[in-house]
């Protein structure tokens, strides 16, 4: 049932993405106000859920490990939330901004059938970007297999699905290809911006 829902969700955000794809080869988005507007959007959105997400990833990994000695005390995990955020943000975070007590506000962190609940976040959006980035590379013949990566979800786990249409998830510059869709649009933010 998770892998079905998981490979639903990666399903929904590739049928997002083919259709901004769609809507960029029609040149829909044709002035520069809604392409800054976009652009904008879509590296905010990445931002929270790859570089965000990795830091609640980094966050949840030291709790666990640290909770296998002992409970921890709201300071340390204050502390632990602080360092995960300075460890993905880097220079990229004004100091004042970061949120030491983003592990309160966050229930999933207290679900104990819930486990790494943001990584199917951060795993869809860089899936369906890799797939968006098979498409721009391959145009319209990329699209009778998208059709078929579409239909075969829920019908086996990540790795065979997406084999199926000739991606190999194990291939680390399958998911560089999705880093580089991003790249792509925050440097297009930036030509906005002058």
């Amino acid at each position: 049932m998770k892998k079905r829902l998981l490979m639903g969700l990666l399903a929904a955000m590739a049928v997002l993405l083919l259709g901004f794809a769609r809507a960029q080869a029609a040149e829909i988005v044709t002035t520069s106000f809604p392409c800054y507007d976009f652009a904008r959007q879509i590296a905010g959105d990445a931002a929270q859920v790859v570089v965000d997400i990795l830091s609640r990833y980094l966050f949840e990994s030291e709790v666990v490990d640290r909770r296998k000695e002992r409970s921890l005390s709201p300071r340390e995990l204050c502390e632990i939330m602080l360092d995960a955020q300075k460890q993905t943000y880097g220079d990229g975070l004004d100091p004042d901004c970061m949120h030491p007590y983003m592990w309160a506000c966050k229930s999933h962190y207290y679900d104990t059938d819930v486990h790494f609940y943001n990584f199917p976040y951060a795993f869809g959006l860089l899936f369906g970007l890799g797939v968006f980035a098979r498409y721009q590379r391959d145009g319209e013949a990329f699209l009778p297999e998208y059709d078929r990566l579409l239909r075969s979800t829920g019908s086996g786990n990540v790795r065979e699905v997406a084999a199926g249409v000739g991606i190999d998830v194990t291939d680390r510059d399958f998911w560089r290809s999705s880093i580089r869709v991003l790249a792509d649009k925050v440097d297009q933010l930036e030509k906005l911006l002058g």
